[in-house]
């Protein structure tokens, strides 16, 4: 019986394995190392030839949120001071992922009205595949930053700026494939997107503002007609 629930549960490992999802996922997930060095033709082919999906782009996402995490808990402590009695993981995590979707709502709004031809699912992928160098540079990092001394400090910061930037340039060449902008097009839609945040940013804020202080105005009102029907 035993032998049987072990052929059956192989089968089942071997099918997954070759199924055309995972397929699909891993070379998805794989085409993000050709994007990062041949960015015009890797964006322009991830839209227009659908090489991305979705589930590589949550992976790489969930890779970059994880790696912020790491680079706080495994860093050297020479490179990386990290007070751990006032972190907190889920507020990390937001820093994370809520620029990211602010980010993408932000951009898809505005280059709508900008005869952008991107979708909100295509710059969302476009700016998962631009974060690959960060995970990709900062995992050896970690690493390195408790082998290496102070005095080779500038070896570390230099490879941690090399990932930003290279990130950065990713995405403004992903943008401008995406939508199919001119270089400077694509400037000024990133630097309208920034302000788009902002103005998003703080409408969130008045309105969080405005339902506070209306659920507490509501149960004030409530208390004191309870307090006169007693």
């Amino acid at each position: 019986m035993k032998t049987e629930n072990a052929e059956y549960l192989a089968n089942e490992v071997v099918a997954f394995l070759h199924s055309p999802k995972l397929t699909r996922f891993t070379r998805s997930l794989r085409y993000a190392l050709y994007v990062i060095v041949h960015p015009f033709d890797g964006f322009w082919d991830l839209k227009h030839e659908k090489r991305g999906s979705m589930a590589a782009a949550h992976m790489i996402v969930f890779m970059t949120l994880m790696t912020t995490l790491w680079i706080k808990q495994f860093s050297g402590f020479l490179f990386v001071k990290v007070d751990w009695e006032s972190v907190n993981v889920w507020s990390e995590m937001a820093q994370v992922l809520l620029p990211l979707i602010i980010w993408c709502v932000s951009n898809w709004c505005l280059t709508t009205l900008f005869d952008g031809l991107g979708s909100l699912s295509d710059v969302y992928i476009t700016t998962a595949y631009a974060l690959t160098p960060y995970v990709l540079i900062q995992i050896p990092l970690i690493v390195m930053s408790n082998v290496i001394t102070v005095d080779e400090g500038a070896l570390y910061t230099f490879f941690s700026s090399v990932s930003i930037v290279w990130c950065a340039a990713l995405l403004v060449i992903g943008m401008m494939q995406t939508h199919d902008y001119t270089m400077g097009k694509t400037i000024l839609a990133i630097f309208a997107s920034l302000v788009g945040m902002v103005i998003i940013i703080v409408l969130c804020l008045l309105i969080f503002s405005m339902t506070s202080e209306a659920i507490g105005y509501v149960v004030t009102l409530i208390r004191e007609i309870m307090v006169r029907g007693a």
